[in-house]
C-alpha cells in the first residue's frame, strides 16, 4: 500500500517547510517560498540567485528575468500578513512598495 501511495505523489517526498513554488514568465527561473523565507533559483545554470531568511513566505513570483518579485507573508508574525502584498527589488534589497488588503467585516 506504501507504494502505491509514493508512486499517485510521482515518488516525491513532501517537505513541510516549503510553502510554494513557481516559475516567472519566461521559465528561466524558480522562486520558492518556505517556513524560513523565500528564494529564486536560475533554472540554466541551476543555482541560487537571491535568497532571504526573513520569515515564512507564502506566495512568491518574479516578473519575468528582473530584479522585482512579488511577496505574501504567511501570518507567522504580524510583519508578514496573509493580506500584506509587497514588491521587493532584489538588486537593491529593498521594498518598493506595500499594501495590505482590509479585512472582511462580515467574515
Amino acid at each position: 500500500m506504501a507504494s502505491s501511495r509514493s508512486a499517485a505523489r510521482g515518488g516525491i517526498k513532501s517537505n513541510p517547510d516549503l510553502l510554494s513554488v513557481s516559475f516567472n514568465q519566461d521559465s528561466t527561473c524558480i522562486a520558492t517560498g518556505s517556513r524560513k523565507g523565500y528564494t529564486i533559483t536560475n533554472c540554466d545554470p541551476f543555482g541560487k540567485v537571491y535568497g532571504r531568511s526573513d520569515g515564512a513566505t507564502s506566495i512568491v513570483e518574479m516578473l519575468f528575468c528582473t530584479s522585482l518579485v512579488a511577496l505574501v507573508g504567511a501570518g507567522d508574525r504580524p510583519a508578514s500578513s496573509t493580506r500584506r502584498l509587497q514588491i521587493v527589488n532584489t538588486k537593491v534589497r529593498s521594498p518598493l512598495s506595500s499594501s495590505s488588503a482590509p479585512r472582511c467585516s462580515t467574515c
